[in-house]
């Protein structure tokens, strides 16, 4: 290990013969033992590997409409750990903040939370982050996943857990949308509909933005390692 990864190692104070586990970003982990550690470099003996665990058996996409400055941060901090696999930022009609010539450093910004987060919660894979498109992008490209919905506050028949309990036991990808601190515009709600995306209930209490993502993946994952 070089660089960050060695700078992390020597905080540590890695000793040699310790056991430690490096995860190739693959969901692999690597069980090795360390054979000498400075400021610069580790070394480490390969012994064995094994499938990492920590990883879902579902890939989950978050449709996360832009919210204000600062709280994308968050949302992927919260999200990382809970096991999404790629957060794909979207422009709708109620979004403060707005597309500029900056956004590719942020979302360098957010995929270096996301590579920190990750590694501390013992994820095999970092989520990635992608770059800002329009809704009617999002849901083309949503299109592609075996199952997607909405967090509508408007809904008043579907619910999360009544969704959630109803997927089909063999999905490999869902995508969900979350929308800006204003909500979903009602044309923008109609364009999830026309395009079968279906729209669930959070419950009765209306969810910050940059807390629906996160309780959404709580639920999702809950109802996932019941299922194994």
């Amino acid at each position: 290990m070089t660089g960050q990864n060695a700078t992390h190692a020597a905080v540590l104070r890695l000793a040699v013969g310790e056991e430690i586990v490096i995860c190739d970003g693959a969901a692999i982990d690597y069980h090795c033992t360390v054979v000498s550690s400075t400021k610069s470099e580790t070394v480490a003996e390969f012994i064995s590997k094994t499938p990492n665990i920590a990883e879902p058996n579902i890939n989950i996409t978050l449709y996360q409409a832009l919210p204000k400055t600062g709280k994308m941060d968050e949302i992927v901090e919260k999200c990382t750990p809970l096991g999404v696999s790629h957060i794909v930022p979207i422009m709708v009609a109620r979004c403060v903040t707005k597309i500029s010539d900056r956004d590719a450093k942020k979302i360098a910004r957010w995929q270096k939370i996301a590579q920190a987060v990750a590694s501390q919660s013992q994820r095999g894979k970092v989520p990635q982050i992608h770059d800002v498109v329009t809704l009617e992008i999002a849901l083309q490209q949503a299109k592609a996943h075996d199952a997607a919905f909405v967090c509508y506050e408007g809904e008043d028949r579907r619910s999360l857990k009544e969704f959630l309990q109803n997927m089909p036991q063999n999905l490999s990808s869902i995508a969900f949308f979350v929308g800006p601190e204003g909500g979903f515009a009602d044309d923008e709600i109609m364009a999830f509909k026309k395009g079968r995306v279906a729209t669930v209930s959070l419950g009765p209490r209306i969810l910050r933005t940059e807390l629906a993502g996160a309780v959404v993946l709580a639920n999702l994952m809950y109802e996932l390692e019941e299922a194994r």
